[in-house]
């Protein structure tokens, strides 16, 4: 059970702004790596200031963003 609730509070969505959500485990990653996501005004810029950054944990949390902003955010 310790398991599934921690699955479950990982995957939890947080706004931090009108045009920003992230889950707890993209939080704490960019927390960990001091990203001052914070200050971005919505996802495509915290998108792109992730580029800056050479690591497997931030490249997966700007892959999971990416996809949350294809199917949230484009028309299609």
């Amino acid at each position: 059970m310790k398991d599934l609730d921690k699955i479950i509070f990982d995957n939890q969505l947080n706004k931090i702004n009108d045009n920003i959500f992230l889950t707890n485990y993209q939080i704490d990653t960019l927390n960990k790596f001091a990203v001052p996501y914070q200050k971005c005004q919505n996802m495509s810029e915290l998108i792109y200031m992730l580029e800056d950054y050479d690591d497997e944990e931030l490249e997966e949390v700007k892959i999971l963003l990416s996809d949350f902003y294809y199917y949230n955010y484009t028309k299609k």
